[in-house]
């Protein structure tokens, strides 16, 4: 009888191991490809604030050429810019568009015209 009790111990003991070693491998290969996810969604992430960045800058040099060549700006004009130029800034722009926005800022302000 106690042979019979040290073999069924074995058992549970390599069962154990098993059961260890699989719960284990399973979970590592869980935490790799969590770790993948995550590091190909930064990837994506950054790619995306980079495509913004660069749109802003478009829209912002396009908009600051026009009105610089038009000589002046109405408040509606300062603000659309505003908004354009701050998430183009805390995102990281500078530069051209900057220098140009400041240009911009230093125009004659001057009344919205009411179309009919």
């Amino acid at each position: 009888m106690e042979s019979f009790l040290k073999i069924i111990s074995n058992i549970n003991t390599i069962v154990l191991i098993i059961t260890g070693l699989s719960i284990s491998g399973i979970l590592k290969k869980y935490l790799n490809w969590k770790k993948t996810n995550i590091e190909k969604s930064n990837e994506r992430i950054m790619l995306i604030e980079k495509t913004q960045l660069a749109i802003l800058h478009n829209k912002i040099y396009m908009t600051t050429i026009q009105l610089i060549e038009k000589g002046s700006v109405t408040l509606d004009d300062l603000e659309d810019l505003r908004y354009l130029f701050e998430p183009y800034k805390q995102l990281g722009g500078n530069g051209t568009a900057e220098r140009l926005y400041s240009e911009v800022q230093r125009l004659k302000i001057v009344k919205e015209e009411i179309k009919r």
